[in-house]
């Protein structure tokens, strides 16, 4: 039971970046919290740690004067209840090893044992020992130092898990998170095409396990930190402080599949922060868990855990950072916006710096792209749609101040094929709109002429089911904040160095967990912009009230893959 507890805190240690937990050990037979004090540190605090009471610290290590640094304090654990849903191919026995708790114990609390294990029952695990985070020990010291951690245990991966289909995911996007062929699922799950419905319920073989090993040299980009120039000598000497606030749900079951989310951002993070060495910055970085139950989130920001912080990088929940914005407002502190759709938050503030460019960004690259193509006609649909129409109304203001090659031609759904006529002229539709009846037909339209090409929005691999389909011979081209080109030479250059820190595929979350950390840290501390980081383009300018990133990518999908096609 004790070298199970070390195991599992050692996990927990992993997947709450850095956190350091209190360490559990036993006397006389009985098991404490190992408490050391520190400078400043009195019984009533430690009684707030832990959420025991003075008295029962006083009785249990015969306190009878006061508390002394460096003394070390046995506190009573306590105890908490989880719920555990069984998986396929689980065993009560790997269910009682996995929690350090007896079958015994199992079967005393869950009368519907005796009817034996079924995928999905719900199973009462009783009496675990609650983890007690440490607040003082989360602030790591420096952006060049990071708190190693015990890399004797590997945390095993199965080789075979099920995955939930969540809304917006695609066949594409699952094999690409998971590294693995999308013949090999439609084979694996018995498929006979690449449709997919959230809850969806498949298998997915992965390829390894994933092992902690020594941390790897500094992942260097195309920008070499001789590039950097800072000339305040005030804001080089300056240490900053950086908070980055992650879903990992570490004491409540992960009901809704953040953890892995935020484990691969914190791996990237992790190299973005070996790679900050070869830079002349200086910074803390403190990760939470914001999900955390023991600390709710607006605790977070009420009992001033935040307050010196000098930039923040907001939870991938808008409603927690539309909650964070509103509490920055008064404060000098800026905030980091990693997700794509963060805009839709409606936030207006200097301090608010968005890694991924917004709709009026991805429409001017766009436009920008398209005025690059020769001997050919644009022709731009209008649809009926309020909101549509002024995203068609903003791409016309913004072709305005571009030296397109012909005029754009506008039409609707009763006269677009019109157009198409004209012999020996390459004909490009743009679609601005997410009507899934709407894309398919002028996507059908295109496969039957030779000379049409497709331009449409991000959103279309989610809610066109045609898109995903074999019928789908020409695709089309769009406009995407951000690309994983797996074929890139230098990301294979540092996906070897990923498998060597962690034994597993770098993931596009992971990347971003990079770019958010090298790429957003230098240039909202520092003014110092890298144009490449390794899965988006970064642009900024200061012509709006936020600062927006206005780089991206145009990008091709066809025959369900995405490639870049040229700017």
């Amino acid at each position: 039971m004790k070298r199970f507890l070390l195991v599992l805190f050692l996990i927990l240690g992993l997947q709450s970046f850095g956190q350091k937990y209190a360490k559990i050990g036993e006397r006389a037979g009985v098991k404490y919290y190992m408490h050391k004090v520190v400078d400043g540190e009195t019984l009533y605090g430690i009684q707030q740690i832990y959420g025991v009471a003075v008295e029962k610290i006083q009785n249990s290590n015969s306190l009878t004067d006061n508390i002394e640094i460096g003394q070390l304090l046995y506190i009573p654990v306590r105890y908490h209840d989880i719920n555990h849903t069984v998986r396929r191919q689980e065993t009560l026995y790997g269910i009682s090893k996995k929690y350090g708790v007896a079958i015994d114990s199992l079967k005393s609390h869950n009368p519907s044992l005796s009817e034996g294990l079924k995928r999905g029952q719900q199973l009462v695990v009783k009496n675990l020992i609650l983890p007690i985070p440490l607040k003082s020990q989360q602030i790591i010291s420096d952006t060049t130092i990071v708190d190693e951690l015990d890399t004797s245990n590997t945390i095993l991966k199965d080789s075979i898990i099920e995955y939930e289909v969540r809304a917006g995911e695609t066949m594409y996007s699952i094999s690409k998170r998971f590294m693995v062929p999308i013949k090999l699922i439609l084979s694996r799950n018995n498929l006979q095409n690449t449709a997919l419905k959230p809850g969806q319920i498949i298998t997915i073989p992965l390829k390894k396990e994933l092992k902690l090993n020594p941390r790897p040299p500094y992942v260097f980009q195309k920008d070499t930190a001789s590039s950097l120039l800072i000339n305040d000598s005030l804001q080089i000497d300056k240490k900053f402080n950086v908070a980055v606030l992650l879903p990992f749900n570490l004491d409540t079951l992960d009901t809704r599949g953040f953890r892995s989310y935020a484990t691969e951002f914190y791996m990237g993070a992790l190299m973005a922060i070996d790679s900050l060495k070869q830079y002349p910055v200086r910074g803390s970085f403190h990760f939470i868990d914001y999900l955390s139950k023991s600390e709710p989130f607006d605790s977070l920001l009420s009992n001033g855990g935040l307050d010196s912080a000098d930039l923040i990088y907001a939870p991938f929940d808008f409603d927690l950072s539309k909650e964070l914005s509103f509490w920055a407002e008064s404060k000098n502190v800026k905030i980091v916006y990693p997700l794509a759709n963060h805009h839709a938050i409606g936030i207006e503030n200097k301090n608010a710096y968005f890694m991924n460019p917004n709709t009026t960004s991805l429409l001017s690259v766009m436009a920008s792209h398209l005025s690059k193509r020769d001997s050919v006609q644009i022709v731009l649909i209008k649809t009926n749609d309020s909101t549509e129409l002024m995203v068609y109304n903003e791409f016309l203001r913004i072709t305005q101040y571009l030296d397109l090659p012909v005029k754009i031609q506008e039409a609707d759904f009763d006269n677009y094929t019109y157009f198409a006529r004209k012999k020996g002229l390459k004909t490009l539709y743009v679609l601005l709109s997410k009507c899934s009846p709407k894309i398919d037909e002028l996507l059908r339209f295109s496969i039957s002429e030779e000379h049409v090409e497709v331009y449409g929005m991000k959103e279309w691999k989610k809610c066109s089911s045609f898109l995903k389909s074999i019928e789908n011979e020409k695709g089309y081209c769009f406009a995407n904040p951000s690309f994983l080109d797996y074929d890139n030479s230098e990301l294979k250059r540092i996906h070897k160095i990923y498998r060597a820190k962690y034994n597993s595929d770098l993931t596009k979350m992971a990347c971003l967990g990079f770019d958010a950390t090298l790429n957003m840290f230098l240039y909202a501390l520092y003014g110092q912009v890298l144009e490449n980081g390794l899965v988006h383009k970064f642009k900024f300018d200061a012509s709006s009230v936020n600062q927006i990133n206005r780089g991206a990518f145009m990008l091709e999908f066809k025959d369900l893959e995405e490639k870049t096609i040229a700017p």
